[in-house]
């Protein structure tokens, strides 16, 4: 079978997943709650960890801001993906393989050439619903060894 030719460009403009951020808050108020078992100076330690851990997950994840978010994700039809991050620079990618596909989600890795790591969780609240179904149907010809363009 011969590979399917993308002849647009698909741009994956992100934006704020009110699911991922309550449930990346549910997790570390979770985790904090447990803290509580702890004596008082390592349970204080710990909560403090706890709190910067969701201020830098919330602002890679959701908000978008810093050097390891991604604001803007462009898959040209020769299979070049280019990655825009927090700060605006732009970086050639290409897709992890520890990618992982759910109809539920897309944890979508990628490795640039400079050998920066970007990961995006993307939940259907995260993308335009035709975007993430075609980036869906991308990920998935990508995993079967077929290529694009």
């Amino acid at each position: 079978m011969s590979s399917p030719g993308f002849r647009a460009p698909l741009r994956v403009t992100l934006k704020r997943s009110r699911v991922l951020g309550g449930l990346l808050v549910l997790v570390h108020l979770g985790a904090a709650t447990m803290l509580v078992l702890l004596p008082l100076p390592l349970a204080l330690a710990g909560d403090a960890m706890l709190a910067l851990s969701l201020y830098r997950t919330l602002c890679t994840h959701i908000v978008h801001t810093g050097p390891r978010a991604v604001k803007v994700l462009v898959w040209q039809p020769s299979g070049r993906i280019i990655a825009s991050d927090g700060l605006g620079i732009e970086h050639e990618a290409t897709v992890a393989n520890d990618t992982f596909v759910h109809p539920l989600a897309i944890v979508l890795n990628l490795v640039c050439d400079d050998r920066t790591k970007f990961t995006l969780v993307l939940l259907a609240d995260s993308v335009e619903t035709a975007v993430l179904r075609e980036l869906r149907k991308r990920l998935r010809l990508l995993a079967r060894g077929q290529t694009f363009g």
